[in-house]
């Protein structure tokens, strides 16, 4: 892991952990790189007082990033690629919004994401109902994508489904076909999923497995900076959001090869569509759709509550309060 020293030698550090899976680093590498020429260029024209390169390489141990967040209450990330939820739920103060990536993938069009609900081929039935007291495979319970989207497409069924917690979008796939607990239902990020094929073939991908739906969608995945870092500096996220569009149209061969290959078609700088308060509002309108669909819990079972702890662990998903 590269590190820059920043004011105060605080080290800063830059990470894009949301779709870099294996066989895809050099691709990320590539794409960084790529920004990171930019925003020296965009900087070098401006008289800057702070952050005028970004780290050299990207961090690929991006959970220390987050151990900073929760001793400090702050990171020095510059540039980071982080989740919907865990932004609006828990690093509001931490992050700042930069620009949201548009993915050439299908159903994915125009800044937004969902999930493709891919189920066991052994397993009959196509709609949610079919899915009564199924296993699901989830990534995280912390997880849009894997999780709160496999409950926004379950609807009604959803309070009757048990839960293992997997870890990883790919390990859910793999829980499907090994039969983990009897795991036959999984939500997976379409763009992973999409990369996923692209990288190791989507008959691989997909062996003895079938798609069953898609789930509603939500924003995609943004790019952020850290709000110490931008606070300190005003000037900091127009810059990178000159960089980043610099970088989508860079017309190197090596970078439109390591964009085509991640789905990047373009991203587009944090404004009236995409704000803290456009992110919060779609994930509550899901939430909200989830919460609807379930009758109240019994009385003895309200205030409890199951942790999923262990990979595992197969267990009920607490009815919401």
């Amino acid at each position: 892991m590269s590190t820059q020293k920043a004011a105060g030698h605080h080290e800063l550090v830059a990470a894009l952990p949301m779709y870099d899976l294996p066989g895809l680093a050099n691709a990320h590498d590539v794409w960084y790189q790529a920004i990171r020429r930019a925003f020296a260029k965009v900087s070098s024209q401006a008289s800057v007082p702070d952050t005028k390169e970004l780290p050299a390489e990207l961090c690929r141990q991006p959970e220390t990033l987050l151990e900073a967040a929760s001793l400090n209450g702050h990171v020095l990330a510059p540039l980071y690629q982080t989740c919907g939820l865990p932004l609006v739920s828990g690093h509001r103060d931490i992050f700042r919004l930069v620009a949201v990536p548009h993915y050439d993938v299908d159903e994915c069009r125009d800044g937004h994401y969902c999930s493709v609900i891919v189920a066991r081929d052994d397993v009959r039935g196509n709609s949610p109902s079919d899915f009564h007291g199924c296993v699901a495979a989830v990534n995280g319970q912390d997880s849009l994508s894997g999780c709160i989207m496999l409950y926004a497409w379950l609807g009604a069924a959803a309070q009757h489904v048990r839960v293992v917690t997997t870890g990883a979008h790919a390990s859910s796939l793999e829980h499907l076909r090994q039969r983990t607990h009897g795991a036959c239902l999984a939500a997976i990020d379409a763009v992973t999923l999409a990369l996923l094929c692209q990288e190791q073939g989507a008959d691989e991908v997909l062996r003895g497995l079938r798609i069953v739906g898609h789930s509603p969608t939500a924003l995609a995945l943004p790019y952020v900076t850290s709000a110490v870092l931008a606070d300190r500096d005003p000037s900091l996220v127009p810059r990178l959001q000159q960089a980043l569009q610099q970088a989508a149209q860079d017309p190197d061969p090596a970078v439109v090869a390591a964009r085509h290959r991640l789905h990047i078609a373009r991203l587009e700088p944090a404004g009236p569509r995409f704000t803290f308060d456009t992110y919060r509002a779609r994930i509550l309108a899901l939430e909200r759709d989830i919460h609807a669909a379930w009758p109240p819990a019994p009385a003895a079972d309200k205030g409890g509550s199951t942790s999923l702890d262990s990979p595992s662990t197969t267990t009920r998903w607490p009815v919401p309060p």
